[in-house]
């Protein structure tokens, strides 16, 4: 059975090319009618003409029925398209919300913290940014992180990733 599926006629409607796409069915599976345009929609296996085809849609956020084409089509790569659950007003508004509760949120940066290979407390300056910690900063100083680094090259691994970094960096 030759059908498009739901998500790529959405993408049709949404550029405007839906009047263009042609099927080859002869009926509807539903309704044993001849579909328009000849053109059969598949969602999760079912087929159906357009006038069979369920194209409207509850949004899950805000509970109304709407037309498929006010729904998002996710495209991940690898995966097939699919219609998103959200309207995309909801979407939308869901994106903006989590924006403005990231940006609320925003961390200050210490501006003193202990090192904790040599134990001494230090300026901000002397350690490395780094988002992932509490503080905004790693919590080894820039100075004992040196020292474990010509530590670690005295090593005969560690001058093995230092050789082969180098010539990594040499090669570009």
């Amino acid at each position: 059975m030759n059908a498009i599926r739901l998500a790529d006629y959405v993408l049709a409607i949404r550029n405007g090319r839906a009047a263009n796409l042609r099927g080859t069915a002869a009926s509807c599976p539903h309704c044993y009618g001849a579909p328009p345009q000849g053109l059969l929609i598949s969602e999760r296996g079912q087929h159906g003409c357009l006038g069979c085809a369920n194209l409207e849609r509850t949004c899950t956020e805000c509970h109304l029925t709407k037309p498929i084409h006010e729904f998002d089509v996710s495209q991940r790569k690898g995966k097939p398209a699919r219609v998103e659950h959200r309207c995309s007003e909801c979407r939308r508004a869901r994106g903006r919300a989590q924006y403005y509760t990231a940006q609320q949120s925003q961390r200050e940066i210490v501006s003193y913290q202990v090192c904790i290979e040599c134990g001494e407390d230090k300026p901000a300056k002397a350690f490395h940014r780094d988002h992932r910690y509490s503080g905004g900063l790693e919590h080894i100083c820039k100075f004992c992180k040196k020292e474990k680094w010509l530590d670690y090259i005295q090593t005969p691994s560690g001058r093995a990733a230092f050789e082969a970094a180098q010539a990594r960096y040499r090669g570009r």
